[in-house]
């Protein structure tokens, strides 16, 4: 019943003055674009640029792109009637009693295509024969209720907080690096970045997607057990002033680490400095003291080692007791800082190697590439 027509382009003078006399670049773009150009190619002498306006408008109203059988002899309106284009090309509106049998025939079978209940058919069928007027305001009565559907439905992402157990890891893994003897910095990164790294290898299932809140909690963590660890050292000087043991013990009270030799060679090194710089500053003069301590060792393990059993040593004739002698040379099965001193030292490898070079790829740096991907600072 609805024949296809094929026919010519409008010439680029009657695209011009259609454009113009719509004065839209979405009309433009709709008779330049291709898809109506083609679908509307008569044999027939040129489309007047009214037949193009025409085409376009109704278009634009109906809200999507021509389709195929867009240059059918009869095409369909969102007025609620057909624009009828017979063979010489001219266009008529029919009004939507001329057509309803046919084009609610169709529309009921796109309805059964589109499994709507019998109340919705219903419910099409009188919006048909509405008047235009009468159309668009249901269509936008029911954008609205659609609207407050939607907006009971939508719930509200409650803001992410640190769980208890999660903020306790981070307090611990956090006073185990800032007493390995491996950290070679307190004020730079590595030793955030050594407590993201620890979180996302051994508690996968509690880190959350927000890592900038994590990262933000990890900050103050660190911050508060600097503060901790400052205040300690501070108390552990008046007198009686306290053993190097005692205050080890004061410290890491509460956490996973263990009292051994090295952990107490660096917190002498921190009661050393702090001697010396007890005010403002206190860490980055401790950093100052460990970069020189680095560049006498000249890199030999051995050699930072001694450097360190030699602070405890003078901390121990300054302040000792009797029970220091009880300090353990080496920890005893100590798995929980064996693994932050060896995550320390994948970060401080990967820091230097990630310029120009691709860091070695075991566990610990397959998880470090995994923290440097969230850009924290």
């Amino acid at each position: 019943m609805i024949t296809r027509h094929t026919r010519r382009a409008p010439s680029d003078a009657t695209i011009d003055g259609a454009c113009c006399l719509l004065e839209s670049e979405a009309a433009k773009s709709y008779i330049t674009g291709g898809l109506l150009v083609k679908t509307i190619t008569p044999r027939t002498p040129h489309r007047s640029f009214v037949d193009i306006c025409i085409l376009v408008i109704m278009t634009l109203k109906s809200g999507c792109p021509p389709s195929e059988n867009f240059g059918n002899q009869c095409v369909t309106t969102t007025d609620g009637g057909l624009l009828d284009v017979d063979q010489a090309g001219s266009v008529q509106l029919l009004s939507p009693e001329q057509v309803l049998p046919d084009d609610l025939t169709a529309i009921k079978e796109y309805a059964a295509q589109k499994k709507l209940c019998a109340e919705q058919v219903v419910e099409v069928e009188a919006f048909i024969k509405n008047s235009s007027a009468d159309r668009e305001a249901k269509l936008f009565v029911m954008l609205l209720a659609l609207r407050n559907e939607l907006n009971k439905n939508i719930s509200v992402t409650p803001a992410y907080e640190i769980s208890p157990d999660l903020r306790t890891k981070i307090k611990n893994y956090a006073i185990a690096v800032l007493l390995s003897d491996k950290l070679e910095s307190y004020k730079g990164q590595d030793a955030k970045h050594s407590v993201l790294a620890l979180l996302n290898k051994y508690t996968n299932h509690d880190v959350p997607t927000e890592y900038a809140q994590l990262d933000m909690a990890v900050c103050k963590v660190f911050n508060m057990k600097r503060v901790q660890i400052k205040t300690a050292i501070s108390r552990s000087l008046k007198s009686p002033c306290q053993s190097i043991l005692c205050l080890a013990q004061v410290i890491i009270r509460g956490t996973q680490c263990t009292v051994n030799a090295a952990l107490c060679a660096r917190i002498a090194l921190l009661r050393q400095v702090y001697v010396d710089n007890p005010g403002f500053g206190f860490w980055i003069k401790v950093d100052k003291h460990l970069a020189a301590i680095r560049d006498e060792s000249g890199g030999s393990p051995h050699e930072w080692a001694w450097a360190f059993n030699r602070i405890l040593q003078d901390d121990m004739k300054k302040y000792s007791l009797d029970d220091d002698l009880a300090i353990e040379e080496a920890p005893v099965d100590d798995s929980f800082q064996q693994d932050v001193d060896n995550m320390i030292e994948a970060v401080a490898l990967n820091a230097t190697t990630s310029v120009g070079a691709t860091p070695r790829a075991d566990v610990e740096d397959q998880t470090i590439n995994d923290i440097s991907s969230l850009h924290v600072d």
